[in-house]
């Protein structure tokens, strides 16, 4: 899945190794990916990643997300 990898990626850049190690992508992704986010306007990620338009705009949050910024 394109969201997992791309938040492996920004772990593996950011985040510390040890706590990187300890972390279940995969549970913290299925739990987020089908929340409604008020970032995307009430809409899920998974809603948001049927089209390329969207799928630049989750990438987008997870990116500002690692950078602690407001979405």
């Amino acid at each position: 899945m394109r969201v997992s990898a791309k938040l492996w990626q920004l772990l593996a850049e950011s985040g510390d190794p040890r706590e990187v190690a300890e972390f279940n992508v995969d549970a913290w992704v299925s739990t987020w990916i089908n929340a409604p986010l008020p970032e995307l306007g009430g809409s899920t990620p998974a809603a948001l990643l049927r089209n390329p338009d969207g799928q630049r705009v989750v990438e987008t949050l997870l990116e500002r997300m690692r950078g602690g910024l407001a979405a």
